[in-house]
């Protein structure tokens, strides 16, 4: 008898095997019957030890859960969903509190979903930087992509004015200007493409649960395009279980221009508990203007955003799921942002110069997980992005006269791929993918009522691509990942003028972008990788100088190789850090230029070769104290006959200083059921040139800023502070305001003057 409850209890205990959490937790719903499922990817990235555990489902997760970041929820009798554990919330004592740091939080590993497949980002054997969504905050509420890139010394910039920039990911820069070219960067929300051509689509970052910057080239798995990169927009998942929601409101203030205002809200309402479910965003902000432009008004460039995202997740059981969401941002702004270089926040002109920019996406995605871990996805997707730029092309002694470009550009894009399991050794993507291009502009001057219509071109890009990547084992624990990308690609294009067509077939042009890389975890805290891989642009045609005239410009490709090494920290406190070093090799340069007159011409300006160090660290002093750099070093030489108009030091490509660093340090702590934080932020960006040539090699950058923010939280209530550009810096961000004045070399968008905005928050 007294052997009895001992031996039951040996064949109630279950042993889970050490490795990845999607195992373990297979295993033990085939061990207690139970109905365990997941739809998020980074589970299979998860480690865990081995365990013993008990046949109760319920308590057997609690344990196997426990320090992963990640809870069960229960779904009936015995079926369990695993999510993301939120932020434990500190609890009121009964007595009064001491100052003290806040609680560490257990978070999941840091896993890199832009790869086409989660992988830990320890194991992932490349250059990737990752912003959480918690952290947009500090970059000014409410932030963008455009908000980022100035704090990241990895990412450079234009300033051309909101939602007319370009980003640039490790100095790979084409050309300060916008037009017809495939940019360098390559914007996804989710699994779509958010943009094609540039300038960037400078989203807001509402809602967000993170952005991820894969360094380029990024040929193998995103095609062309990324010659310098991917960021990768990850929108908060729909809640299928939980009502949810969040109000966001701000007022800015400056001393030199006028007060701004912002606004934004979410909500997340599940329709068929954990069967489906939706979750809505809407914003409206106003940015205060700060240029002057006398007789015309004070504090012109006053800029309006509106937007809203909406999503439809619905989980149709046996390991299906789909999602339809859609997006649209609407950006319109009263006059341009650039200066006189004088220094005074004002320039010259005749008329106003106003812009405005719409872009839409609408998006279908479908995944089937089959119960042995493979992954079949499907995403299809429509884009629209339209712009309305106008400059003031009036001369001395003549009538006032407007320049204005006016653009469309429509988008599909699909692809499906099949991935197979994540917790076996050799990991494994294959993917077919299609995409339609349809981008046309046109060019008008005149009376700034009613210009007439100079020219027009439309160019139809249309490409099909199939790519697979492997990893596998090499040798010991030394991991290779090979993989390649064939694509085929042609460009049609439609010239007009006064209404007359004269339609160019394009040439197909087929290629293969190939990768490989190695990871070595020397340690389970340090890993080491090297990787080679390439990519492209497509080629085109473009106007030409001069009215009216088209040219042909070629493909430009990349090829690259890069080694580094990354060290996680693997407790509460101490310190992680990334370095790496790259070289490139850029042949065919394409640019976006203007000619002395101002009108726009695309062409290959040559090659380049780029030699880069980048290094970012990040030290938990002590809980709740963090510091935190990043180093940006970058050496590059163009050849060809434009680049050899400039003097030696010039010869580089445009908006790409030579170094460029950040520093922050932070600091939270807690009171009673109160928490606080304040930080202290401060960046550094070096000299660059506008572009290539005698025309554009105008400086700009080489100046510091520092902004400081505080808030407090109260329960469901955060209140806010922050101001940035403290110290009020004047400098000049970026040397083009209006190309058609570019030849007098006295234009300058200065840095954003001091602004304190105050803001306050509600979720629930």
């Amino acid at each position: 008898m007294p052997l009895t409850p001992v031996f039951a209890a040996d064949r109630a205990a279950i042993s889970l095997p050490a490795g990845s959490l999607s195992v373990a937790l297979r295993h033990l719903a085939e061990s207690t019957g139970s109905e365990i499922v997941s739809v998020d990817p980074a589970v299979a990235a998860v480690r865990v030890p081995a365990l013993r555990v008990g046949s109760d489902p319920a308590r057997a997760l609690a344990q196997l859960l426990k320090g992963t970041g990640y809870r069960a929820v229960r779904i009936g009798a015995r079926g369990f969903r695993i999510e993301r554990a939120p932020l434990a919330r500190v609890r009121p004592r009964a007595a009064p509190a001491s100052f003290s740091p806040p609680a560490t939080v257990l978070q999941p590993p840091i896993v890199v979903v832009g790869g086409k497949f989660p992988t830990p980002i320890m194991l992932y054997p490349g250059s990737v930087g990752r912003m959480p969504g918690e952290e947009s905050s500090r970059l000014g509420d409410p932030s963008s992509l455009d908000s980022m890139a100035r704090a990241q010394p990895i990412l450079q910039t234009t300033a051309f004015g909101e939602g007319r920039n370009k980003i640039f990911i490790r100095g790979i820069a084409d050309s300060s200007f916008n037009s017809w070219t495939q940019p360098t960067t390559s914007i996804y929300f989710g699994d779509a493409l958010l943009g094609f051509g540039s300038p960037t689509p400078n989203l807001k970052l509402h809602d967000i649960a993170s952005v991820e910057v894969l360094e380029g080239p990024q040929g193998t798995l995103y095609g062309s395009g990324s010659i310098g990169g991917v960021i990768r927009i990850m929108p908060n998942a729909v809640d299928l279980d939980r009502y949810a929601g969040s109000v966001t409101g701000g007022v800015s203030v400056s001393p030199d221009a006028t007060t701004g205002w912002d606004g934004s809200a979410m909500l997340n309402l599940p329709l068929l508990r954990s069967e489906a479910g939706v979750r809505l965003v809407a914003y409206r902000e106003r940015d205060g203007g700060y240029i002057d432009v006398p007789g015309l008004g004070h504090n012109r460039n006053v800029v309006d955003v509106a937007g809203g995202r909406g999503a439809l997740a619905a989980r149709l059981g046996d390991g299906f799921r789909v999602e339809a969401s859609g997006l649209y941002q609407r950006t319109d702004a009263r006059d341009a942002p650039y200066a006189d270089a004088s220094g005074a926040l004002s320039h010259r002109a005749a008329i106003a110069q106003p812009y405005s920019s719409e872009l839409g996406l609408g998006r279908l995605y479908v995944e089937y997980s089959a119960p042995n871990g493979m992954r079949l996805t499907s995403t299809a997707s429509l884009g629209a992005r339209s712009a309305l730029d106008t400059f003031d092309a009036t001369t001395p002694g003549s009538p006032r006269r407007a320049y204005q470009t006016q653009r469309s550009t429509r988008t599909f894009s699909s692809e499906t791929r099949l991935s197979g399991p994540l917790d076996r050794p050799v990991t494994w993507v294959l993917g077919l993918a299609y995409e339609r291009v349809r981008d046309g502009q046109s060019r008008s001057l005149g009376m700034p009522e009613a210009p007439p219509e100079l020219d027009e071109l439309t160019n139809v890009t249309r490409s099909g691509s199939l790519f697979g990547q492997v990893t596998f084992p090499l040798l010991g624990a030394i991991k290779a990942t090979l993989g390649a990308r064939a694509t085929t690609a042609r460009t049609d294009s439609e010239p007009s003028r006064g209404g007359v067509s004269s339609p160019i077939k394009g040439k197909g042009a087929s290629r293969i972008d190939p990768t490989v890389a190695l990871l070595w975890p020397v340690l389970h805290d340090l890993s080491l990788f090297a990787r080679f891989q390439t990519s492209y642009r497509n080629g085109g045609v473009s106007v030409a100088r001069g009215v009216g005239k088209v040219s042909e410009f070629q493909a430009d490709s990349i090829v690259m190789g890069e080694v580094g090494l990354r060290r996680s920290r693997s407790g509460p406190t101490g310190l992680s850090f990334s370095a790496a070093a790259s070289y490139a090799r850029w042949q065919n340069v394409l640019a976006e230029l203007v000619s002395a007159k101002g009108l726009p011409y695309t062409t290959n300006v040559g090659d380049a070769k780029i030699f880069a160090l980048e290094a970012t660290g990040n030290w938990v002093i002590v809980p709740g104290l963090e510091a935190e750099s990043s180093v940006f070093f970058t050496s590059n030489r163009t050849t060809g006959a434009l680049p050899a108009q400039s003097v030696g030091r010039d010869r580089r490509l445009p908006d790409t200083p030579p170094f460029s660093a950040a520093a922050s340090l932070r600091y939270g702590w807690r009171r009673g059921i109160t928490t606080y934080r304040a930080g202290f932020d401060m960046r550094y960006v070096g000299r660059s040139v506008l572009g290539p040539g005698a025309l554009f090699d105008v400086s700009q950058g080489n100046y510091a800023v520092a902004d400081l923010h505080a808030g407090l939280r109260r329960g469901p209530v955060d209140f806010s502070v922050a101001a940035t550009n403290l110290f009020n810096t004047r400098a000049s961000r970026f040397a083009l305001g209006n190309p058609l004045l570019l030849y007098r070399r006295d234009q300058s968008v200065p840095v954003e003057p001091l602004t304190v905005r105050f803001g306050v928050s509600v979720a629930w």
